[in-house]
């Protein structure tokens, strides 16, 4: 499958949507509920920033892959050469 296709796309923020849903439900979180501090924040406050931070980053990078996907397709269908 081309790795530009819209399939694989909805596939990709598919599973980054079940991932999302898994990090944030009740077993993880329960497992970060102690009463240990990070830098004086409370573990379990710091696990949902820094996940939700990086779920963030990860959202940003897709939608920049796809970007530079969908950019050089226009640009090659512009040109007049197919892509292969």
């Amino acid at each position: 499958m081309d790795k530009s296709s819209p399939a694989c796309s909805r596939e990709t923020w598919l599973l980054y949507c079940l991932l999302f849903l898994v990090a944030f439900n009740f077993p993880f979180v329960l497992i970060f509920n102690r009463t240990l501090t990070v830098l004086g924040i409370p573990l379990l406050i710091a696990y949902l920033l820094v996940a939700w931070l990086l779920f963030i980053l990860a959202i940003f990078l897709i939608v920049r892959q796809l970007d530079r996907l969908n950019e050089t397709a226009t640009s090659d269908v512009d040109e007049g050469n197919p892509r292969v």
